[in-house]
């Protein structure tokens, strides 16, 4: 099966929302390298979509809350042909909305099978292979959250 990702260039909105010591995190399946792959919520901007109506649907599609964009917290690219993804990370907050399982409407087959706020500890015991790239440029959620700049993720 072909992704409907590969082959273009795909820019991404993500959000990185927490609670206490957790992180919000949307797990796929049949994506990645892996099993299972965990993620922070967010996906593509649709033309003429500003990064934070996108990020809003995003969240709302994927975990039924609604939220605030804060301030972008860093960029990364991701390049694995025949994927290629530059991705915008801001700091959400929940405003509203009940936590579920939702979907992404642009695949055809379901692929979110949780959603959870993910305790830092849990997320450093996880095979790399199953964590969004981001996770190998910091230890903590502190780390994470003081994340700046621009990074590469690799596969």
């Amino acid at each position: 099966m072909i992704s409907p990702y590969a082959d273009h260039l795909r820019v991404r909105v993500c959000g990185i929302c927490t609670r206490g010591e957790a992180v919000l995190l949307v797990r796929l399946r049949g994506v990645g390298r892996g099993e299972y792959f965990w993620t922070p919520p967010g996906g593509g901007l649709h033309f003429g979509e500003t990064m934070s109506a996108a990020l809003q649907r995003e969240f709302l599609e994927e975990t039924g809350l609604l939220i605030t964009v804060g301030p972008l917290l860093f960029t990364g690219e991701y390049v694995a042909p025949p994927f290629h993804a530059v991705e915008f990370f801001f700091a959400v907050e929940v405003v509203g909305g009940q936590l579920i399982i939702g979907h992404d409407p642009e695949v055809a087959v379901q692929q979110i099978d949780q959603v959870a706020f993910v305790p830092f500890a849990q997320i450093r015991q996880e095979v790399p292979a199953h964590l969004h790239g981001l996770f190998a440029h910091c230890q903590s959620l502190s780390e994470l959250q003081q994340l700046r700049g621009f990074f590469t993720f690799h596969p």
